[in-house]
């Protein structure tokens, strides 16, 4: 039977060699964690759980990156910037200008940019981390743990 996810449409009638449904519960459950976190809707700095995503995934140094060096970076130009490329995150460093775009977390198959079974499962543990450290400060790991277990219904020793 054909299951979709409610949050990002993951469709379990995959092909072989195709994400872990187990892994991808257990890392959208840590986005629903993260997520929660926020608040109410006008509380939470993201428009969606997608674009959360791809801002977590750029800070757990899943990217890809280009840098211009020389350019007249005024705030102005920044925000352009941002209105034209929604899903690229910008920073200026050194009077250089930083695009990140977040790295797909489809299965590598026919999407060159996506991610290896082992690089998603770091992404995971990343991600645990980041939420533990910045997102919800003094969140113990383990009982992090048990609530996204208990979100995904997935044992965090069944992605590992």
């Amino acid at each position: 039977m054909t299951k979709i996810c409610r949050v990002c449409g993951y469709n379990n009638d995959r092909k072989p060699n195709t994400r872990s449904e187990k892994q991808h519960r257990f890392f959208w459950a840590v986005m629903t964690l993260c997520w929660n976190a926020y608040g109410e809707d006008e509380d939470r700095p993201f428009p969606n759980m997608e674009r959360m995503r791809k801002w977590v995934t750029v800070r757990c140094g899943f990217y890809e990156e280009a840098i211009y060096p020389g350019l007249n970076l005024s705030e102005e130009l920044i925000q352009g910037l941002k209105a034209f490329h929604p899903d690229t995150f910008f920073f200026e460093r050194g009077g250089k200008l930083h695009m990140r775009k977040a790295r797909s977390i489809a299965y590598p198959i026919n999407n060159k940019n996506g991610m290896e079974p082992e690089d998603f499962g770091s992404l995971i543990d990343k991600a645990l981390s980041l939420a533990c450290n910045e997102i919800i400060p003094g969140l113990d790991r383990n009982d992090a743990i048990r609530e996204i277990e208990i979100i995904s219904g997935i044992k965090y020793t069944d992605i590992r």
